[in-house]
């Protein structure tokens, strides 16, 4: 082990630690990034994990990076809307980034990238009785980002368009 690194990379962690270990784990992370200014390369398959800690996501798809942001912007960028029509929803809305749709007579769920007031307003030519947004965790989009039905990632959700 170096002493005092200026980076630390760590792979799976907090695998098979019991609840109170890694909780007292994940804050002693937090510790060391926040007091001691260190970088720590966090590679996890519990993204709970990796939603308190890092600041910065990475997700690797068949060995491609396809997305590489801050974990905000990933928030901003991935709207999940529950979208309810006065009558049949639309079979298409000719938008852009569509991670996924589907469709059950009025309603409509919708898995956008890159949701904007252009693509709001788009919506609204179609005049929805109601337009929802539902939260999503770290998890929620890496599974919609990831899932074979999007075989490929939007573009501007991936690192082309992340700080």
């Amino acid at each position: 082990m170096a002493i005092d690194p200026e980076l630390v990379i760590l792979d799976d962690p907090t695998l098979g630690l019991d609840t109170v270990a890694r909780r007292q784990f994940l804050e002693l992370a937090i510790d060391v990034i926040q007091r001691q200014g260190r970088t720590i390369l966090f590679s996890s398959h519990i993204l709970a994990d990796v939603e308190r800690i890092a600041d910065r996501i990475g997700v690797l798809v068949a060995g491609k990076l396809v997305v590489d942001c801050t974990l905000e912007e990933l928030k901003s960028r991935v709207r999940k809307l529950h979208v309810l029509f006065p009558e049949r929803a639309p079979e298409e809305l000719y938008l852009t980034d569509i991670v996924r749709q589907q469709t059950s007579g009025r309603e409509m769920v919708l898995i956008a990238a890159n949701w904007n007031p252009q693509k709001q307003a788009l919506l609204e030519t179609f005049r929805p009785q109601s337009c929802t947004e539902i939260p999503m965790t770290l998890e929620d989009i890496f599974i919609e980002c990831t899932r074979p039905a999007s075989a490929a990632v939007p573009e501007d959700v991936a690192r082309a368009s992340c700080p």
